[in-house]
């Protein structure tokens, strides 16, 4: 209310070529749409816009082309529960009292604004609620159903991507996923202290190169076209290098690695090659110093991969013929100069390593 008058306004839309408006609508609350929610009080595509009132579910529906209302409704969404849309379609989370247990339930939803359908519909297991990270870009979304199974999916259609058995228990303190072409990558991390350590390992968060940051804990990968666990293994934190598109047949891990107690220059960085098939490290190298990574670059038809930073390059060089027959081996490797070669964990008859060289 200002000077006695009640101010609404307006939605239009304008052509992206010519800058002309081809409709406008005068009849919103100042509430309305973005002003109640920046993130997602609009949402919509090139055949519909959702506006939704003040951030409690009531929404209007337009038609994008002439602007003409197509409906009003609610949806009833979670303010606990975060949502995410993809164009029109939304992920939301809805709670409702369970009469058996006197206890709210809650579930993760998938709405199509334009059919009003749920695309999606699917109870969560209460003990892990929280756990429902976004991955790829926005485009699929993992969570843990009552039956203990971890459900990705994908955000824009709502169709299932895994269904696999989830390995966290009473412990459990958090879950982050990625993925490549080939497989789900799911990191579970345990609220259990570890053993002291005279190394303290964390990832890197100051890199450009896109990446996902593993928590250390438990790190298993899944097969995307079988649903079936392809291998099981225990990590470190580090951050993972994220370029799908190039395929590589490795996941590229980085980290840090600081030495306690504490001195000067103690904190070191370190490279490790887990083999995408079986888990297994397949090369590694440690003490190297400290730099921001900035760009990657690869070269399939030389099997190189280039990481270069603001004071050093590396050149990770892997061939057809490496053997990935890693053989197990305790605590991290002795710490290296950047000349020395990335080594491989193989038998003896390998017939290539993974050299690394640092310019």
């Amino acid at each position: 209310m200002v000077s006695g008058r009640v101010v609404k306004m307006r939605s239009a839309r304008a052509d992206p070529t010519t800058g002309k408006i081809r409709w406008k609508r005068n009849d919103l609350d100042t509430r309305d749409g973005i002003a109640g929610d920046p993130m997602y009080g609009i949402i919509g595509d090139r055949k519909c816009l959702a506006v939704f009132k003040n951030g409690d579910g009531r929404y209007r529906l337009f038609d994008t082309l002439d602007g003409r209302e197509i409906r009003s409704g609610h949806l009833p969404y979670s303010r606990s529960f975060m949502r995410f849309n993809s164009g029109r379609v939304l992920l939301y989370g809805h709670e409702e009292q369970s009469p058996q247990f006197n206890l709210q339930s809650q579930s993760v939803r998938i709405w199509d604004p334009l059919t009003d359908k749920l695309l999606l519909d699917e109870a969560i297991h209460p003990q892990f609620s929280q756990f429902r990270p976004l991955f790829d870009g926005g485009r699929q979304f993992a969570f843990v159903t009552p039956k203990k199974e971890l459900l990705i999916v994908r955000t824009d259609t709502g169709e299932i991507q895994l269904r696999a058995p989830f390995k966290g228990d009473d412990a459990t303190s958090a879950m982050n996923v990625f993925c490549d072409h080939d497989c789900y990558y799911v990191n579970i991390q345990k609220s259990v202290q570890a053993q002291s350590d005279l190394r303290r390992t964390t990832e890197v968060r100051d890199m450009t190169i896109p990446s996902a940051l593993v928590e250390g804990g438990d790190l298993s990968a899944y097969d995307r076209q079988t649903d079936r666990e392809l291998w099981h293994r225990s990590i470190s934190k580090c951050s993972v290098i994220q370029v799908p598109e190039y395929r590589l047949p490795f996941l590229m891990c980085v980290s840090r690695r600081q030495f306690q107690p504490q001195r000067t220059n103690a904190v070191t960085m370190s490279f490790e090659a887990i083999d995408c098939k079986t888990g297994r490290t397949i090369g590694e190298t440690h003490g190297l110093r400290l730099d921001q990574l900035s760009q990657l670059s690869y070269e399939p038809d030389e099997n190189k991969l280039t990481i270069s930073g603001t004071k050093d390059l590396w050149e990770i060089d892997f061939g057809p013929h490496r053997l990935p027959m890693a053989q197990d081996f305790e605590g991290f490797a002795s710490r290296r100069e950047l000349s020395d070669r990335f080594h491989l964990h193989d038998n003896p008859n390998a017939a290539e390593t993974l050299p690394i060289s640092g310019r």
